[in-house]
């Protein structure tokens, strides 16, 4: 896409100001990793274990009391849940691809046959039958909402199923949490080795490397399969429903906290981030991504609006010109990814395995 050939993004970006202060580190990538792994991974990722771990009793809550406000609580502490989770999605690599945290937590889309086929057995629901019984389809954050958010009350199948995938959501939180900050596979916390402060350190350039691929991994599945499909861009036709968006309608949401992490793993600050040491080598290169991103999230806020208007489907009918150019403006982050940053930084992007279960 031609940057100056959309008059809707020229405004934008032409209102976002840019403060983007010098480098004096020479944009060292151990510096980029350090900050890295201090303002984005370790924040993010304990903000998402968190919420992950704080929803089982949002859920109980509403089974309990079984009244419209506990209800409504639990699907508020479900979208809070959502964005946290999301906005880690850059940062989807060791732990939570290699033991397939990314899939057991929130697989999309959802199989909601598939979950009213199960309320409809005979099936006692615990956690153990949705571990060992159910596909990735019909666990995770995806079925709480699909839970939460299908009727306008809970009955006690539905609380059944819906407590029972809560529970897993807190134990492979838990789980995640412990490789990440404390021990991952019988030795040192993954956060540590990324860091290169503990064994097996990884290189600085493998770290980024990995890191820049998570931001490439969320921008190839936005462009290529989700909005790139469901506009037509990608696909010969229109694909409704190719942007993955369940029972609460929550496309723009979940879409403006995965911008979020995107944002915040590139980073700004200019003794330690990815961006520090794109701008020491261009500055060109860093000014057109920060601004590239701001005027993204500045379209997705807008689609939003005061309302809080989350749904997707509804952006496509109504709005798709801002939706094409906001296709347009993640292609073109995407390419500048994978060939300007991997370029001046000298890396290689590394293997994210996002493709999750079918089953």
């Amino acid at each position: 896409m031609n940057r100056a050939a959309s008059p809707r993004i020229a405004a934008l970006v032409g209102a976002v100001t840019l403060v983007v202060a010098a480098c004096s580190s020479g944009g060292d990538l151990s510096d980029a990793v350090e900050g890295t792994a201090t303002q984005y991974l370790d924040p993010v990722y304990r903000m998402a274990t968190e919420a992950l771990s704080a929803l089982p009793k949002a859920v109980s809550d509403a089974c309990e009391i079984r009244d419209q406000g506990s209800l409504e609580q639990a699907r508020r502490q479900w979208a809070q849940t959502q964005d946290a989770w999301k906005t880690t999605q850059a940062g989807w690599f060791g732990p939570t691809t290699m033991d397939r945290y990314d899939s057991s937590i929130g697989y999309e889309p959802t199989n909601a046959e598939g979950i009213e086929q199960t309320l409809a057995s005979d099936a006692v629901i615990d956690a153990s039958y949705v571990r060992e019984a159910l596909p990735t389809t019909q666990q995770g954050l995806g079925a709480v909402e699909y839970i939460l958010f299908s009727g306008a009350m809970l009955d006690d199948r539905r609380c059944e199923y819906a407590t029972a995938v809560a529970d897993t959501v807190r134990e492979d939180a838990t789980a995640l949490g412990v490789a990440w900050f404390d021990s991952w596979e019988g030795g040192t916390a993954y956060l540590d080795r990324f860091r290169g402060v503990a064994e097996p350190a990884m290189d600085s350039d493998d770290a980024i490397g990995d890191q820049v691929g998570g931001i490439v991994e969320v921008l190839k599945l936005l462009t290529l399969q989700q909005l790139g499909r469901e506009l037509g861009i990608t696909a010969p036709a229109p694909v409704p429903g190719a942007f993955p968006e369940g029972a609460a309608e929550y496309g723009l949401g979940s879409l403006q906290a995965q911008l979020e992490g995107i944002a915040s793993a590139y980073g700004s600050d200019p003794d330690g981030s990815i961006s520090a040491s794109v701008r020491a080598r261009s500055e060109d290169v860093d000014s057109a991504i920060v601004a590239d991103l701001a005027a993204a999230r500045a379209l997705v806020d807008n689609l939003i609006g005061e309302q809080g208007a989350h749904s997707m489907a509804t952006a496509v009918a109504q709005d798709r010109g801002t939706l094409e150019d906001l296709y347009g403006l993640l292609a073109t982050l995407r390419r500048t990814f994978e060939t300007d940053v991997v370029s001046l930084l000298d890396i290689a992007l590394g293997f994210s395995d996002t493709d999750g279960d079918t089953g």
